[in-house]
């Protein structure tokens, strides 16, 4: 299943260990309200050749990859190559105040040092 980006734009693209990641903002306006806004962030980590064990169904990470709200997308995304994992920021609480731009990005490459650390853990364990 690919993910696309009805409502949403990419607001920063970037690298970090050699992973690539993504923060779109998806921007929901309610028709009862014209000062009322529903946009949020999701973030978005590329799985690079190597870690094929990672890609499986999002809730098969609950336990094994912690981020904001948990991982909710795994899979391809239009006009990104490769599979992805996600999370978003829009669960009760939540505002784009609260998970604002840098904190979606700090939340990617905590991700990204997870999925290094599990990769490390996996080859000293089939050593």
């Amino acid at each position: 299943m690919k993910k696309s980006y009805k409502n949403a734009h990419v607001v920063e693209s970037d690298v970090y260990e050699g992973f690539d990641y993504v923060i779109i903002k998806r921007d929901l306006h309610s028709p009862l309200y014209d000062l009322y806004s529903l946009s949020y962030y999701c973030g978005y980590v590329r799985i690079p050749d190597g870690f094929e064990e990672l890609m499986v169904p999002a809730d098969m990470l609950d336990f094994t990859i912690f981020c904001h709200g948990g991982i909710t997308y795994s899979g391809y995304m239009d006009d990104h190559p490769g599979y992805w994992l996600g999370f978003d920021c829009s669960h009760y609480g939540d505002t784009i105040d609260i998970c604002h731009l840098e904190y979606v990005a700090n939340e990617c490459k905590n991700i990204i040092d997870q999925i290094m650390d599990l990769k490390k853990m996996y080859q000293e364990v089939w050593q």
